[in-house]
């Protein structure tokens, strides 16, 4: 499981963008099947643009997980994906992942890019079984707190104001690739560190959060700087074995960021709960805190793709592809 998703599960409580079920939601003819449109479009009406979630497995107590279960009978997203495109407009974004957590097959539900509100019922949605009327085409619900609640005339009004007021920030951000020379252990042995810079041009500060996938290739050898610290701490243990006492061994790995390896690329985020926050006309160099080791064997250029999330993004996230051109070492070092 993503330790970024995890650490949402155990350490933030319940409210606006987040909520713990024991049950999963049933479809077919199962009466409380609409439960999970509500809940959906509550979400997605929420003015918040970060990412929300729905938990399924979970027992809270006083807000926070305290107790997991394994789902019965668990549906996959193409599932809800078909139910809820059928009931919901516009198009509403989300996506189901299952998972296992302390022996439980639990899931969950991200609710995200949803900048087109207010979300509504498209249709009637009447409740299985006793075809009784459940919710009228174009209700719609929002979350406050902990609460869902249905949406009202200034609800929408608010919604309709910040919609069209807001003005989407993402050129005001430029990100500028980076090869650099790493920490002198690395650079010894022929590595480099790949990373970024990101500058707020405008006159406004900006608050964000930041994903950087590098797409591995023949011409280079892409490792973490955590991987790299374990060869080097293998091979310092194997020379004191051998050769008898050594010097220490400092471990040098970043407790603060996480690498995925998706066969590909090798994809790099943050887990700090906090957003990157630049002030007007800031700027901040080695995003990932030179995370990222590079070994190359031929002067071809590096591919990537930079994914920013926002609030200020009111037009859902920016993805933007990035070439990291392959500076000549020798010359860096001068």
């Amino acid at each position: 499981m993503d330790q970024a998703i995890l650490k949402i599960l155990l350490y933030n409580s319940e409210g606006s963008t987040l909520d713990f079920k024991k049950e999963d939601y049933k479809l077919g003819k199962n009466p409380k099947k609409n439960d999970l449109l509500k809940d959906l479009i509550a979400f997605a009406n929420h003015p918040s643009n970060q990412d929300k979630y729905i938990f399924i497995g979970v027992k809270e107590k006083n807000g926070m997980a305290s107790e997991f279960f394994s789902i019965d009978s668990p549906l996959d997203d193409a599932n809800y994906q078909e139910f809820v495109k059928n009931s919901i407009e516009p198009e509403l974004q989300f996506e189901y992942q299952n998972f296992t957590h302390e022996g439980n097959l639990m899931g969950y539900f991200r609710i995200f890019g949803n900048n087109k509100r207010p979300y509504l019922f498209k249709k009637d949605i009447k409740k299985p079984g006793i075809n009784q009327l459940e919710y009228k085409q174009g209700d719609g619900y929002i979350r406050i707190g902990t609460s869902t609640k249905k949406i009202t005339r200034k609800d929408l009004e608010i919604i309709y104001e910040n919609r069209f007021k807001s003005k989407d920030r993402k050129n005001d951000l430029k990100v500028n690739p980076i090869i650099g020379i790493p920490k002198k252990e690395f650079y010894d042995i022929g590595l480099r560190y790949l990373d970024i810079e990101i500058v707020n041009t405008s006159n406004k500060s900006i608050e964000f959060e930041v994903e950087l996938e590098v797409y591995k290739s023949d011409d280079h050898l892409l490792i973490t700087e955590k991987e790299m610290g374990q060869i080097l701490r293998e091979n310092h243990q194997n020379s004191i074995s051998i050769f008898g006492a050594s010097g220490p061994f400092i471990d040098v790995t970043d407790p603060f960021f996480t690498s995925k390896d998706n066969g590909d690329s090798i994809i790099l985020s943050d887990l700090r709960a906090a957003q990157y926050r630049l002030a007007q006309r800031d700027s901040i160099t080695d995003v990932f805190n030179q995370n990222l080791l590079l070994r190359v064997k031929r002067m071809k250029p590096v591919r990537g793709k930079i994914i920013i999330r926002s609030d200020d993004f009111t037009d859902g996230i920016l993805e933007m592809d990035l070439t990291f051109d392959i500076p000549n070492i020798a010359q860096q070092r001068l």
